[in-house]
C-alpha cells in the first residue's frame, strides 16, 4: 500500500487548523533563529509556513554570532509575555553560544523544541 506524505500532512494540518480556530486566543510562536547553518533557515522557514497553514502567528528572532546576552535577555522577556504561548530554539546555534544556558531560559511552560528539562 502506497501512502501519499502530502495527504496525510494536509490532513494532520486541516485537524490542527479546525483546533486553532476554535481556540479563543490565537496562538503566537516566538522563534530563535542564531546560527549559520544554511539549513536552519529552511527549518525556519518552513515551520512559519507550517505555523501560518493552521492559524498559528509568529515571531522570528534573529541574532548574530556575538549577541548571545541580547537574545538571553529576550528568551527572559517572551517567558513573561502573555501573547507568546511558545518558544523554540533552532538547532545548532553559533558553536561558541552555550545551547545548554540558552535553552535552560526558556520556561518549560514555553519550550516548544522539548530540550527543556521536566
Amino acid at each position: 500500500m502506497k501512502v501519499s506524505v502530502k495527504a496525510v500532512v494536509d490532513a494532520i494540518s486541516k485537524k490542527l487548523q479546525k483546533k486553532v480556530d476554535n481556540l479563543k486566543v490565537k496562538p503566537t510562536l516566538a522563534i530563535i533563529l542564531a546560527g549559520d547553518n544554511p539549513s536552519s533557515r529552511i527549518y525556519v522557514t518552513n515551520k512559519i509556513k507550517a505555523a501560518d497553514v493552521i492559524g498559528i502567528k509568529t515571531q522570528l528572532f534573529e541574532f548574530l554570532e556575538n549577541q548571545f546576552q541580547d537574545c538571553l535577555k529576550i528568551i527572559q522577556k517572551l517567558n513573561v509575555d502573555k501573547s507568546v504561548h511558545g518558544i523554540i530554539v533552532q538547532y545548532p546555534t553559533y558553536e561558541s553560544w552555550n545551547f545548554e544556558d540558552l535553552i535552560s531560559t526558556i520556561n518549560l511552560e514555553k519550550d516548544v523544541g522539548g530540550f527543556g528539562k521536566c
